[in-house]
């Protein structure tokens, strides 16, 4: 990491926010009492980002799982479950785990989210994802082949932003 002093950083500042927004390494910038470090926007918002994400409960430990699992198995494209064409007009996608079917559906940030919600970056950033246990298609209906028979669905709703 770079170190240089106040007076430098004054008369260079134009040079030096750009240099941290292209080379995305912060700047040390000593003063008489203390120190400053300049960074980029974009690695700030990242860095707060990932504050707010190891704040979520099981995260780190999910993301500790996650490092566990050998490299060559990360390179599989999950199987397609189900296509038709009205969920290619939403965000929505399905997933298969132990043999049952979830339906998940995102809402995304809309301007006005972005200025209730310190948490939001950007338009369609996700905000929240519902998860239902299916066992048919709600667009065309037809019956999933993988899916269980189910009497009550499994339903669960993460909440990637500030407001409950």
């Amino acid at each position: 990491m770079t170190a240089i002093s106040a007076t430098e950083a004054h008369s260079n500042l134009y040079r030096l926010i750009d240099e941290t927004a292209e080379s995305h390494q912060p700047i040390i910038i000593m003063g008489k009492r203390n120190k400053a470090v300049l960074v980029s926007e974009e690695d700030w918002s990242a860095i707060q980002e990932t504050l707010y994400l190891l704040s979520v409960p099981g995260m780190r430990e999910s993301i500790r799982e996650g490092m566990d699992t050998p490299v060559d198995g990360c390179d599989e494209v999950p199987a397609l479950i189900h296509e038709c064409s009205p969920c290619s007009l939403a965000e929505v996608w399905f997933d298969e785990d132990d043999g049952n079917i979830y339906l998940n559906l995102n809402r995304v940030a809309t301007e006005e989210d972005l200025e209730n919600d310190s948490y939001l970056e950007c338009e369609g950033q996700t905000i929240e994802t519902v998860q239902i246990q299916v066992a048919f298609c709600p667009y065309c209906g037809e019956k999933l082949s993988v899916g269980k028979e189910i009497v009550v669905p499994n339903f669960q709703h993460y909440n990637f932003g500030r407001k409950k």
